[in-house]
């Protein structure tokens, strides 16, 4: 099937954002010729895949290493019940994507982001979605984005708070810029399920923004979400030349 041109079927199924304004047929012509990496898909990652999916991205690469516990099934929304400790998230977010979006191409990979394959998964997606729970996996990920010129979607989740960035490397701080990692850092932490489904839905809209060159992204802002409060907050960032990774850091406006 040709990437250039959209089928009737697909111009059927994507007529609601094609008649966005300043979105179109091109728009929709160039996320089928996008692809993306979704580093972990659990309460994060499974809305940002699956909302990509939706869109019409034209390749998903999916890592992710072990299988649910049943503390996860409070927001891990592609992941069944019955598959509590037996059944690979990857395989049931292939399943359920396949399901919704038959055409896409789907490439799953049963491992999380190790030294040994990050730079492989990177070079395979033109846009990294950074999902995992881990800073150790994040980091890794944000330097091989950095080596390797690939935009980032940042995204996070504590509590009933979270947070959206785009990093650009060239353009924006990076992930090391930002001072997000810790040490004191473990599993589990608090979190209500339907935080990661917004803030998710929010970093599959960046992607799509960025490969696709509608709208704005967040370059240089992060937005943070409170559940507790319903509200938002931007923050704007600002590079500056002392960042190990790119040679930037993080400084409020």
């Amino acid at each position: 099937m040709s990437t250039h041109i959209l089928t009737d079927e697909e111009r059927e199924r994507f007529g609601w954002q094609i008649m966005m304004t300043g979105f179109g047929e091109d728009s929709q012509v160039k996320l089928k010729q996008s692809s993306a990496l979704v580093s972990r898909v659990g309460g994060l990652g499974s809305p940002v895949a699956l909302y990509l999916a939706m869109a019409g991205i034209g390749k998903l690469v999916i890592a992710h290493g072990g299988v649910p516990e049943m503390g996860h099934m409070n927001r891990w929304i592609m992941s069944p019940y019955e598959g509590v400790g037996k059944v690979s998230p990857v395989d049931s977010v292939i399943d359920h994507i396949r399901k919704l979006n038959p055409t896409i191409e789907l490439v799953g990979v049963k491992e999380s982001v190790t030294e040994e394959n990050v730079q492989e998964l990177v070079s395979q997606a033109d846009i990294i979605m950074d999902c995992p729970p881990y800073f150790e996996e994040r980091h890794l990920l944000n330097r091989e984005a950095i080596r390797q010129q690939k935009p980032m979607v940042e995204a996070a989740v504590c509590g009933a708070e979270g947070y959206v960035t785009v990093i650009v490397p060239g353009e924006t701080p990076c992930m090391s810029c930002l001072g997000f990692h810790s040490k004191d850092w473990e599993l589990p932490f608090p979190v209500i399920g339907a935080v990661p489904g917004v803030i998710g839905s929010m970093a599959a809209m960046e992607a799509v923004k960025m490969l696709t060159g509608y709208g704005e992204p967040l370059k240089n802002r992060l937005v943070m979400y409170n559940g507790e409060t319903a509200s938002y907050q931007t923050i704007k960032l600002k590079r500056r030349a002392n960042c190990p990774v790119c040679d930037q850091a993080l400084v409020f406006q």
